[in-house]
């Protein structure tokens, strides 16, 4: 398992350096602080706050590269020189420089940015690629455009497969049962290992299972977001996002245990509460693990398999509920012939309606 978790730790790690080694230096200069305003009597004074300001501006000239980022989340018009150049509706809208330069006709040419509202949440920003990695020191403020979806994806993978290590070490025979007699339709397999799901160890793998599941559907759902949506989250963001989303699903496996201890108390049957719990998260880490594999195939390779899943998220998750409806079922149906209608009656309490409920207010 350890040369297993370091193999693939330093694949990712050589994949990573590789793709930065080939990549070109894409620097942001941001013109936003340094924008001025006039004055009525025409003097033009720094701009400290754009809140408080409905026009801006900023002097640019032919020296400059590359494209300019114009971001506002109301429409703006641009002029220069004094003239009308362009309106641009919410969003952000690249700008070619050398267009810019012919518009003006003058080597120094001055940007002004005009808005209804004011112009808070206005980003000015100049993009250049360059090939060396050590970069001179700039006037104004030079910030690096970064990956952090690319290492919020690392950051999880590495986490998880250090939890899996630490539980194959610490957990061995749970490792051993979900490997090995997940599937198994004999009960007496229960002796084998402990079941309870409010235990340490219980709640260890409800854990794991509910990272795993919420780095699964944070990997789809923001890996696919619109790239100006992607393009305003931080690191941070995405790790939070993630956090949330497997905070969300440990919840409802709690919820789930409550649900199945009061039904299971309802109708008379011992432990199958615990039991229902116990194999549910072997089934999940199961098939979270194959989707998971899956997933690091297609961020190494650069895949597109994610966005196959994004569309299909409704139908795997279907596809495992069903199958854990139909394996536990069929296993105490016929562990317990004389009680058949009394289980289909627990699943369509504990299982089926609230997976119909769930999957309802998803669609809502």
């Amino acid at each position: 398992m350890q040369k297993l978790l370091f193999t693939f730790i330093i694949l990712l790690e050589s994949t990573l350096g590789l793709a930065q080694a080939d990549a070109d230096t894409v620097v942001v200069t941001d013109f936003t602080n340094a924008m001025v305003f006039a004055e009525a009597d025409g003097k033009l004074q720094p701009i400290v706050d754009l809140s408080a300001h409905v026009s801006s501006g900023v002097f640019l000239d032919n020296k400059i590269e590359g494209i300019i980022r114009v971001c506002n989340p109301s429409p703006i018009s641009v002029w220069l020189n004094g003239k009308f150049f362009k309106r641009i509706e919410q969003g952000c809208e690249m700008l070619d420089i050398k267009e810019l330069i012919a518009f003006a006709g003058e080597g120094r040419f001055f940007v002004n940015i005009h808005a209804r509202d004011n112009l808070a949440q206005l980003r000015f920003e100049e993009i250049t690629i360059r090939q060396s990695l050590v970069l001179a020191e700039q006037e104004n403020l030079n910030r690096p455009v970064r990956d952090y979806f690319r290492e919020f994806t690392i950051t999880g993978l590495i986490f998880i497969l250090l939890m899996v290590n630490i539980l194959a070490f610490s957990r061995s025979s749970r490792i051993n049962y979900v490997l090995r007699r997940t599937f198994s339709f004999k009960t007496s397999s229960y002796e084998l290992v402990n079941t309870q799901f409010i235990s340490v160890v219980g709640l260890s793998f409800c854990l794991l299972a509910s990272i795993i599941i919420g780095f699964f559907w944070s990997y789809l759902v923001l890996g696919n977001l619109p790239e100006e949506l992607a393009n305003r989250m931080t690191y941070e963001a995405f790790i939070f996002k993630w956090l949330r989303a497997s905070g969300i699903i440990f919840s409802l496996f709690i919820i789930k245990w409550i649900l199945a201890l009061l039904f299971g108390s309802l109708f008379d049957f011992k432990r199958i509460s615990e039991f229902q719990l116990f194999d549910f998260v072997n089934i999940c880490l199961i098939f979270s693990g194959l989707l998971l594999t899956i997933l690091c195939f297609d961020f190494i390779f650069n895949l597109t398999v994610s966005a196959w899943m994004d569309k299909k998220i409704i139908a795997i998750i279907l596809i495992i509920l069903g199958s854990f409806i139909i394996y536990f079922g069929w296993k105490f149906v016929n562990n317990s012939p004389d009680k058949k209608l009394l289980i289909i009656s627990y699943l369509c309490a504990t299982e089926i309606m609230p997976a119909i409920l769930l999957i309802g207010w998803f669609f809502k």
